[in-house]
């Protein structure tokens, strides 16, 4: 009798707190983006897979614990229902499925992994904890390293009483438009004035009504 893997994942459509809960099964070699698919057709929604899906960690974006993952797994379209299972792990509630082509401020770099990625890294532990939360601990490690390179590249610029930022600090600030104070904190730990004085000098304007720094060449006619 041929192995049937059976899914309860999670799917966070829009607002903090909205949560739509899909169930599906498949047999161990059937292809899992059309049971995503018919799972969703259930609900009355129509996801085909055209924007792709991913999986995130559950706590992806938990605000309040200043978490903001950027490693994600994409699904490329030939997985397996057994392939699935090995990407979730033993436990579903410790996943998220999302649709591709999402994202906006406030969210860090996103960075894509698949599942030939992950192989190399022997399937022992893979399949102990999910490929989900290996991914997890590993983006949490390089994210925990990017930044304390950036403040001390941001601390030496400080100290340095320069008015131009150019190297990895400057590339660091340009790669988004906007940042939020909360975001800026997070990656460079610097205070109000500081963070003032670094995004003044990198072309940013500070708008109190959304308490965030835009580059306003990127949004023409807002009104700062």
């Amino acid at each position: 009798m041929e192995q049937r893997f059976a899914f309860d994942l999670t799917y966070p459509p829009g607002p903090p707190g909205e949560r739509i809960r899909l169930r599906f099964e498949g047999d161990a070699d059937e292809p899992v983006v059309p049971l995503i698919a018919a799972a969703f057709a259930r609900l009355g929604r129509r996801e085909d897979g055209t924007t792709g899906f991913l999986l995130s960690p559950s706590d992806a974006f938990d605000h309040d614990r200043g978490i903001q993952d950027s490693q994600f797994l994409l699904l490329e379209g030939h997985e397996t229902a057994r392939d699935l299972r090995f990407l979730i792990g033993p436990d579903d509630d410790a996943v998220f499925l999302r649709t591709g082509g999402w994202g906006g401020m406030g969210l860090p770099e996103m960075y894509d992994w698949v599942l030939s990625d992950l192989l190399p890294f022997g399937s022992t532990i893979l399949e102990a904890y999910g490929a989900v939360e290996f991914i997890k601990v590993t983006g949490r490690a390089i994210e925990a390293r990017k930044n304390r390179e950036l403040r001390r590249e941001a601390e030496s610029w400080l100290r340095s009483g320069s008015e131009e930022v150019w190297g990895l600090l400057r590339e660091a600030v340009a790669r988004s438009d906007a940042w939020r104070v909360e975001d800026l904190n997070r990656r460079f730990a610097l205070s109000p004035t500081d963070a003032t004085r670094l995004m003044t000098a990198c072309g940013y304007t500070y708008d109190p009504a959304s308490r965030c720094y835009y580059r306003l060449e990127a949004y023409p006619g807002m009104p700062i």
